[in-house]
């Protein structure tokens, strides 16, 4: 064995839904890492922004893409996208197109003020962009230190179309030496490491993961084997999901003093599409919000001023309260 491949890493990628995380085991220190991103969160949300590709030539992507405030061409829930087909993809309230190719599969389309046009971006793209910069936050903290091999986790769900989709967002993000891992494995392995002999062989083990979806699975101890049984769960049901629900009811206390002001229209103009994704974004960030309060509040205000832009006015009869 050489110096080098003595020296080097491995590490871990969650590419989630809503968030991703990168980690690798520090030998020295006997404990994981989880790198931070360049405004210091572990959590990288799993979100591109193409707002800025006129002016850099590159995409945002992570917590910068998400706080954009500017933003009018962000994509996110790439996830839910990459390896399925259109007619299983809800994508009603997105700021950008979800749309099908002959075969079935689905692609995006988003404006690009590079070109000032709609255009076609693989959801392999998107999820390549977002494992590349999770990647990079990975190299910077080891410095020099080799990166030999990489596991990427996904849900125990996905089918071969999904994950051989994944190992293609890997290879455009320039990443080699990929293994996908099932993302409750992988928790129960996390697990085993924090906890040494507190699972043992014939032991069954219910992994719920509640975040941009939701999955349950029921795993068994079998000779140190980690072995899946049965899996279910909802893929339309978490995080963003309850953004949605927040979505409509914001959506319908705002039309009803301004009726059509959502409204996706046949025929729009590239300027009326731009106005359209920005009033998305808006919605969005504003709907996220209030379901954060929430949680904690019984009430919380909606800021007109920032929810409707230059579109405010004080004449405008809506009620800003929205209750638990």
């Amino acid at each position: 064995m050489t110096q080098q491949e003595e020296l080097s890493t491995s590490i871990g990628i969650d590419l989630g839904l809503t968030y991703s995380s990168v980690a690798y085991y520090d030998i020295v220190r006997n404990e994981p890492i989880i790198p931070q991103d360049e405004i210091g969160k572990e959590q990288i949300a799993s979100c591109v922004s193409l707002s800025q590709l006129n002016n850099s030539g590159f995409a945002i992507v992570g917590n910068w893409a998400k706080y954009d405030i500017n933003n009018r061409c962000l994509i996110y829930d790439n996830k839910k996208i990459i390896g399925r087909n259109e007619d299983d993809v809800s994508y009603e309230d997105y700021p950008f197109e979800v749309k099908c190719r002959d075969d079935g599969s689905a692609y995006i389309e988003c404006y690009n003020p590079k070109t000032q046009e709609s255009e076609e971006f693989e959801p392999e793209e998107i999820s390549g962009m977002i494992l590349k910069y999770l990647y990079e936050i990975a190299q910077a903290k080891l410095g020099n230190q080799p990166i030999s091999n990489v596991v990427v986790t996904v849900p125990v769900y996905f089918n071969d179309k999904q994950r051989e989709a994944t190992l293609l967002a890997c290879k455009l993000a320039g990443i080699k030496n990929v293994s996908l891992a099932n993302e409750p494995t992988a928790a129960i392995a996390g697990y085993k490491r924090e906890h040494p002999n507190s699972l043992k062989n014939g032991d069954k083990i219910v992994v719920i993961d509640f975040g941009g979806a939701l999955d349950v699975t029921c795993c068994k101890i079998v000779n140190d084997n980690i072995i899946v049984e049965s899996s279910g769960g909802n893929q339309n049901l978490g995080g963003n999901d309850f953004d949605n629900v927040m979505i409509d009811i914001i959506k319908e206390r705002i039309e009803e003093s301004i009726p059509g002001y959502y409204e996706k229209k046949q025929g729009m103009t590239q300027k009326e599409k731009i106005a359209l994704n920005k009033k998305l974004v808006r919605l969005k960030k504003e709907s996220e919000k209030i379901k954060i309060v929430l949680s904690g509040k019984t009430d919380a205000e909606l800021d007109l001023e920032t929810l409707l832009s230059n579109d405010y006015d004080d004449e405008y009869d809506i009620y800003p309260i929205i209750k638990r």
